[in-house]
């Protein structure tokens, strides 16, 4: 490829020249390496002989190669691609060079293990070609099978060699172990508990064990004590074993005060936040994080971007009582200069400033950004719609760019509805015996075509069955004339039986999809 500039009286254009040469074709293609397997193999050669030569062919060709092998039991097969070019005839050697590998199997000793477990743990060391990862990952997958059955001394050993290629599992599980009783004892009464995972005559597991300290241990901080201890007490071994949870909850802190320290307050127009963390109301991390993040939030859509909330806790000797400080860092403040849409052809500009929440002169939140993408994006105009700024770094007022892709004047719209088994696979008639509507209209499907298309908005009403005696019509599919419509687009009513592809019944006899059809 070469490149050149044409100088004219209007400036220049650029020239690209691009001289493809001659197209590389297969000349021969073999398989070499795979001995008795070679015959299986070649069928699986792509390009041929005498085709247009592409890499991605022969490599995906030589990667079904290896998987037939692997399929075959040589685990560890590798199939390589060697390619040599002859300029001057313009052809392409194709060597797949196979190196199967001797059969290889696992070998499960002591326990039995169960067949979709094995068929799982076969199909991980196939795959990963029996390395060192992939062995070390079906040992932690069949302990952790035998620990949610409640063998807690599972021992799984990976064995040498027993044969060949071949692998040997020796799996040890022990006795299973069974929750007989579950007792919580702690110093505090005043507490709602949770619901514990662990069950008397479920399998013991200690991994739930282990997650119900820490739901006990959220039960008692969200009592207002902040720093308890609870600790598991259970025997080892199997058997029937009793769980108990010793819970130490140590003094109930209370909110003495709270303040927010702001050098800039948020705008009057501000959406009103309470917080959580009240004076006299038990101290607990999770409001304490709950009310940081409200306040970035707040701050960050009145446009201080760079905003930071740092929560500050005062204790007193007795670890009784909070004081609860949340230092704002504001930072500068941003606004929007100009708003630039591009990207349009066939849709008016004033169709997407309407739904654009930033406006000129006011502040750049992050929530409005976020807003005028969505509110564009279900307009259902567009493909892709994007809100950026165009000067990131630069301080104060900032230009906005809204780029949109218009999507095609012709799109498939689709309703979710209930339908009767009796009208399966049936075209939509004006009336239907069997469907009756189940109250008001259970909510509309709106799509909206760009200006100078159509407008259809259909309104869906769920069915029920109604009693044998009682057929009623299937509800009409109308236009709601409330809807802001794009400029240049109109109504259309969808008539029943007329638009609507058929009824297809899907499983379990009762949703069905109705698809609207241009």
């Amino acid at each position: 490829m070469s490149a050149a500039a044409r100088r004219h009286a209007g400036g220049a254009d650029a020239v690209f020249a691009v001289r493809s040469g001659p197209r590389a074709r297969v000349g021969t293609a073999r398989v070499e390496g795979a001995g008795g397997l070679e015959a299986g193999l070649r069928g699986r050669m792509r390009p041929g002989a005498g085709g247009v030569f592409r890499r991605e062919r022969a490599q995906a060709a030589a990667e079904a190669m290896r998987r037939d092998l692997v399929r075959q039991g040589h685990w560890r097969a590798e199939v390589d691609l060697d390619e040599s070019y002859d300029p001057a005839s313009g052809r392409v050697a194709l060597v797949f060079r196979a190196r199967p590998g001797p059969r290889t199997e696992v070998e499960f000793r002591g326990a039995r293990v169960p067949h979709g477990l094995r068929s799982a743990v076969e199909a991980s060391l196939r795959e990963g070609g029996l390395k060192t990862d992939a062995l070390e990952e079906s040992v932690d997958r069949i302990e952790e099978d035998y620990h949610r059955r409640g063998f807690r001394d599972v021992a799984v050993v990976r064995g040498e060699q027993a044969r060949g290629d071949s692998r040997q599992v020796d799996v040890r599980p022990g006795d299973p172990a069974r929750v007989a009783s579950v007792r919580i004892d702690a110093d505090v009464e005043d507490v709602a508990w949770p619901r514990l995972a662990t069950r008397p005559g479920q399998p013991l597991q200690d991994a739930l064990v282990a997650d119900d300290a820490g739901k006990v241990a959220r039960a008692l901080e969200a009592a207002g004590h902040a720093t308890p201890r609870v600790d598991p007490v259970l025997p080892e071994g199997g058997g029937d074993v009793p769980v108990l949870f010793r819970a130490e909850a140590g003094p109930r802190t209370v909110v003495a005060t709270v303040e927010v320290d702001a050098p800039v307050p948020l705008p009057a127009d501000s959406a009103a936040r309470e917080l959580f963390v009240r004076p006299g109301a038990p101290y607990r991390v999770r409001d304490v994080a709950r009310d940081r993040n409200a306040l970035l939030t707040a701050y960050r859509d009145a446009g201080y971007a760079q905003a930071d909330v740092t929560p500050e806790l005062t204790l007193s000797e007795d670890r009784r009582q909070a004081k609860v400080v949340l230092h704002v860092a504001p930072g500068p403040r941003l606004s929007v200069d100009h708003v630039v849409v591009a990207g349009l052809e066939r849709t008016d500009e004033e169709v997407v400033r309407r739904e654009i929440t930033l406006k000129e002169g006011g502040a750049l939140g992050q929530q409005q950004v976020i807003e005028s993408q969505r509110r564009l994006g279900a307009l259902g105009l567009f493909q892709r719609v994007s809100v950026t700024e165009i000067d990131p770094e630069s301080t104060g007022k900032r230009t906005v760019l809204v780029s949109a892709e218009e999507a095609p004047l012709t799109t498939v719209a689709y309703l979710v509805g209930l339908c009767p088994p009796e009208l399966q696979g049936q075209p939509v008639p004006g009336d239907v015996p069997g469907a009756v509507p189940a109250g008001p209209a259970a909510g509309d499907v709106r799509h909206r075509l760009p200006g100078g298309g159509r407008a259809a908005v259909l309104r869906l009403h769920p069915l029920r069955r109604p009693a044998a005696d009682r057929p009623r019509p299937v509800p009409a599919l109308e236009p709601d004339p409330a809807l802001r419509l794009p400029a240049r687009a109109r109504l259309q009513r969808v008539e029943p039986g007329r638009g609507l592809a058929r009824v297809r019944q899907l499983r379990g006899g009762g949703p069905v999809l109705l698809g609207g059809e241009r």
